[in-house]
């Protein structure tokens, strides 16, 4: 008697989350409320209620923590979030969603130019609500543009704090805060920076080879020497690039270590949004030097010492690893 060939969800432990949407604290249902659930390598699923308020999603990763949102004009899910596990013996998950009432806002995104940017994504988070209290802390609902740049944002909550992300892959990404945020209040209109780049080489001071290895510091010049903005290691030719800037003052600064906190070179530069500007950081050059050191016999036994010396040209100190000094029996 032969086996039946299993099916594609159990060949690839995949399952199903069936369930309902339903206003809180009613079994009244919600038509129309849109699912996407994360975590598969193809990309976000989605599923829309129907006139019952029933869901069902297939082919999701079973044994662990989906990651979901939930978009609707009249509603947002309520507080707090459940997780959801689909358990990895039947591969079926039945639960229902809970919603309270919320609004949808709009707006659009532009260039510098007034063009609008399609295919970027907005993202609010809600900080807290006014009737909620921090208890909405990390409810977020985001959209992705359209070609003419407008977006809407579906399943908000009346009266609450947020902050606003917008990213683009072509521009600088830019943060907004939202306060008191109601269905009664106009769309927003967020204007993007293609951004500055800040680019340029790290040399040996002396021989202006390339300095391999050298980490590079973009730091604020009004900030503390220990914070940075970012940072990343230049490539075999000393070089580096870095992109996406927001416009401003920022000091570079290159450093051996990134662990370390005094930088060997540095330059403030001015950025422009749209521009380029090109750095060279030159850094001491690396030396080597041989010590012998003789006791005179009046002198007592020693067994270490410790050698500070001076490079006059590049006017730096360095305090060498400690020498043994051998027995002079």
């Amino acid at each position: 008697m032969s086996e039946s060939l299993p099916n594609t969800v159990a060949l690839y432990g995949l399952g199903r989350w069936k369930g309902k949407f339903h206003l809180l604290g009613t079994d009244v249902p919600a038509e129309g409320v849109t699912l996407t659930v994360w975590g598969r390598p193809e990309g976000a699923v989605e599923a829309t209620s129907d006139a019952s308020g029933i869901f069902s999603v297939d082919d999701l990763p079973v044994g662990r923590d989906l990651t979901y949102e939930v978009a609707a004009d009249d509603y947002a899910l309520a507080r707090p979030t459940p997780s959801a596990v689909i358990p990895e013996e039947s591969q079926r998950l039945e639960q229902n969603l809970a919603l309270e009432r919320g609004f949808s806002f709009g707006g659009i995104v532009v260039n510098v130019k007034g063009e609008g940017v399609p295919n970027a994504r907005v993202l609010v988070t809600c900080l807290k609500s006014k009737e909620r209290g921090k208890a909405a802390s990390g409810y977020s609902v985001s959209a992705i543009t359209r070609n003419d740049g407008t977006f809407q944002l579906r399943g908000l909550l009346d009266h609450a704090d947020w902050t606003l992300d917008v990213n683009h892959p072509d521009y600088v990404p830019c943060r907004h805060s939202i306060e008191d945020l109601t269905k009664d209040d106009q769309g927003l209109k967020i204007v993007l920076q293609t951004g500055a780049g800040i680019s340029g080489k790290v040399l040996f001071k002396k021989s202006m080879t390339p300095a391999p290895g050298y980490w590079v510091r973009l730091q604020d010049p009004q900030a503390p020497d220990t914070t940075f903005i970012t940072a990343q290691t230049v490539d075999a030719n000393g070089e580096f690039t870095m992109d996406r800037l927001a416009a401003g003052a920022y000091r570079v600064g290159a450093i051996p270590d990134n662990s370390e906190t005094k930088l060997e070179a540095m330059e403030e530069v001015e950025a422009q949004d749209g521009m380029d500007v090109s750095v060279v950081l030159l850094v001491p050059s690396p030396g080597s030097l041989d010590v012998h050191v003789q006791l005179e016999e009046s002198l007592p036994p020693v067994d270490r010492l410790m050698l500070r010396a001076r490079d006059t040209d590049e006017g730096r100190e360095q305090e060498f690893v400690v020498v043994t000094i051998a027995d002079r029996t």
